[in-house]
């Protein structure tokens, strides 16, 4: 048996400011104790897309409240203050990237503030914002205790499965394609090995998604024994 995880759990993995950090290390830790990850191509990409542009929006805002702060104000202390009123307001006002504004204004910022070189420090939190991006992967496999598989998905085998399921599957609709080609990476991977694979996410609407997708995949004789299952992040 293995397992795979959803990118909104890579992304609660990597950064430990997200909402759900304390699950999602939980879950990897301890599932790759007893069983091999399977790091799923298109949620690594996705992941990596996401968070850069999470983390450069946060950045964004961030640093329009702090210039915002500093014109407003004379002394130091009552920009510190203005500047922690302005980010617990982004925070509340802004529940999709809450955790990267967390991540960048509390493990990045506030011990340095007041700013004085704005452009030096921006260009520092960009820079880690591209480390956070090429370490996505790497991040992973060590919360993984370095027990991963990956799919063989240049083999033909592989890539004649994918195609047919994604026939199989085209007319049930999915709001975010991704969701579509994670599950065709998932379902390819547990029957090309025929192994188990669990695929965890904290998304709803992608599990029920799966779960019509995978009831149709398996109507399919060949597919029969499929030995996929799609599981919420506990």
């Amino acid at each position: 048996m293995t397992f795979s995880v959803d990118t909104n759990i890579v992304i609660g993995v990597i950064n430990p400011k997200d909402n759900l950090h304390k699950r999602a290390a939980s879950l990897v830790n301890a599932e790759s104790k007893k069983r091999p990850l399977v790091p799923l191509i298109t949620v690594i990409t996705e992941t990596k897309s996401t968070f850069g542009r999470k983390y450069n929006k946060a950045a964004g805002l961030i640093f329009a409240a702090i210039n915002k702060a500093r014109r407003e104000t004379v002394r130091d202390d009552d920009y510190a203050k203005k500047t922690v009123d302005a980010m617990d307001h982004l925070v509340k006002t802004n529940p999709d990237i809450d955790g990267f504004i967390k991540l960048i204004y509390y493990e990045q910022i506030k011990e340095n503030l007041p700013q004085k070189d704005m452009e030096t420090a921006f260009k520092k939190v960009s820079a880690k914002g591209r480390e956070y991006m090429a370490d996505v992967e790497a991040a992973l496999r060590r919360e993984a205790n370095n027990n991963t598989e990956y799919a063989a998905a240049a083999d033909k085998r592989y890539l004649d499965t994918q195609k047919e399921a994604q026939n199989i599957i085209k007319g049930i609709y999915y709001k975010d394609e991704t969701d579509r080609l994670i599950f065709l990476e998932a379902v390819t991977y547990a029957h090309v090995t025929d192994r188990a694979l669990e695929h965890y996410t904290n998304d709803n609407e992608c599990i029920n998604q799966s779960e019509l997708s995978l009831k149709k995949i398996k109507a399919e004789k060949k597919y029969a024994n499929n030995k996929l299952r799609v599981k919420k992040l506990p």
